[in-house]
């Protein structure tokens, strides 16, 4: 499937992938691809880039650490201006340039574990970026004070330590996700601003300013999914969350010295992860009373107990159920009624837990089982006496005997996720591929428009000329163009 991709990828000239040629990236290109708007560039296999792929629109390398010294990022800055998509992560680099500034077509730039230190200040001069993605850079200790000037923002991921200082973001209407932030960076802005704002992430001492981050919180009015992660010990007190009445999804990680009353957790509530809360008592008789639970997830050491019981009636809607890492955890008691609308269960590392509850054989909803890193005599009672508990069950899932079965290359799922992305931009961008003539006409169209924006831009900023006169000659040239093509 990938080989059928990449040759119909490249028969229409659209997407090329630089493999098998370990030579410089920067030497010319000895090949028709030049045309191809979209590259990808592959670990250990490099091909080339430079002055002969000037239109590109994306750039993307993947597990490039092992090479990041050939690559020059001023280089890249410069030569391929009119990119929208440049995907870094992993690319080692002791800096960005100043030069990002001037690439004013970007709408993604992904800088993931670049081992970056700082961002220059002309990032503010992106005005089209839509995604900044800057997680797992721990090296980051200053983050210029430009972010409120990218007003077509609309997803922000961040790894900010607390000593970063303020930021301003409160004039990002359009934004939507904003992730790692710390909450001494939210601290002062206005979040009533933030209109568009859907999920949020957020990292430091909260014990300290709860009462000022839940009334933060509590003004954002299309908030639906919300992570906190305490540094502290425990949380404090949780029950101002009942304030959130726009969240749905609630992602909590830290200890938890008691969970807040069933009329204390946001109202519509339907999904919620438990991490690290090290709760000593039973959780699940406060978490089965909550009326629209759909998915609980509970995470590494979320539950110190030794037993977990499911009473009766309880969690009428829970569909989807996962317990993980729960060192303790030697036995579950499902009573009768007890979630009836369970479809997916997943048992993961829970290395004193050895057999299910005989009252799983009711559950006539479960549709999958899954299970992971079990001790051997839980797997062997599922093939043996536990066998008619589960035999329902249309599929049931023993993640070691899978990987026994296939050989796979480690990396396989990020490649199957990657392969989907691109069949989707294919199944979205191909569909008159035959008409090549007409989109290179159009190609070309586009790349003269856009390195006109550029040279306005650039005179803009530097206030050389005038800058009606550039609108006025990049307008001119659309009519030629629009003239031309309409006479051929």
């Amino acid at each position: 499937m990938r080989d059928l991709c990449i040759s119909k990828a490249k028969s229409v000239e659209f997407l090329y992938i630089h493999s098998n040629l370990k030579c410089s990236i920067f030497q010319p290109l000895q090949c028709s691809h030049s045309r191809a708007r979209h590259h990808a560039v592959y670990s250990g296999y490099i091909s080339s880039l430079d002055e002969s792929t000037p239109n590109l629109r994306s750039l993307l390398f993947f597990k490039f650490e092992q090479i990041g010294s050939e690559i020059s990022l001023s280089h890249v800055c410069r030569s391929f201006k009119l990119l929208r998509v440049l995907e870094l992560e992993d690319v080692k680099s002791w800096g960005i340039p100043r030069a990002i500034g001037e690439m004013i077509h970007l709408k993604y730039l992904g800088l993931r574990h670049c081992s970056i230190g700082s961002l220059p200040e002309e990032i503010g001069w992106l005005s089209n970026l839509q995604t900044l993605d800057i997680l797992e850079n721990v090296k980051i200790m200053r983050v210029p004070d430009v972010l409120w000037k990218m007003k077509s923002l609309r997803h922000l991921y961040m790894y900010l330590p607390p000593f970063t200082g303020k930021l301003r973001i409160d004039t990002l209407q359009d934004l939507q996700t904003l992730a790692g932030i710390n909450v001494d960076s939210l601290r002062g802005i206005n979040s009533a601003n933030l209109i568009s704002l859907r999920k949020l992430s957020l990292t430091g001492s909260i014990i300290t300013t709860s009462a000022e981050i839940f009334g933060s919180l509590a003004n954002l009015p299309n908030l639906h999914s919300l992570s906190l992660t305490s540094i502290d010990t425990l949380f404090p007190t949780l029950s101002a969350l009942s304030c959130l009445r726009s969240v749905f999804k609630l992602h909590l990680s830290g200890g938890i010295r008691k969970l807040p009353n069933t009329h204390e957790f946001p109202p519509n509530l339907n999904q919620l992860i438990l991490h690290q809360s090290r709760l000593e008592n039973n959780p699940l008789e406060i978490l089965e009373k909550l009326p629209y639970l759909f998915v609980l997830r509970l995470k590494h050491s979320s539950y110190r107990g030794k037993k977990l019981k499911f009473s009766a009636n309880g969690f009428p809607q829970l569909e989807y159920l996962e317990l993980e890492f729960l060192d303790s955890l030697e036995e579950l008691e499902v009573e009768e009624s007890a979630t009836p609308k369970l479809r997916s269960l997943q048992i993961t590392y829970c290395k004193k837990l050895w057999m299910l509850p005989e009252e799983i054989k009711s559950l006539t909803t479960l549709q999958e089982l899954v299970f992971e890193g079990m001790p051997r005599r839980f797997i062997d009672r599922l093939h043996g006496e536990d066998r008619h508990k589960v035999q329902h069950v249309p599929s049931i899932i023993k993640v070691a005997d899978v990987l026994a079965k296939i050989e796979l290359p480690k990396d396989v799922r990020p490649q199957m996720q990657q392969l989907r992305y691109k069949l989707k931009l294919m199944q979205c961008f191909l569909k008159d591929a035959d008409a090549k003539i007409c989109r290179n006409a159009a190609y070309d169209a586009e790349d003269l428009i856009d390195t006109y924006i550029l040279k306005i831009e650039a005179y803009k900023r530097w206030e050389f000329v005038k800058r009606y006169v550039f609108i006025l000659k990049a307008l001119t040239l659309k009519v030629r163009i629009y003239d031309t093509r309409s006479t051929d």
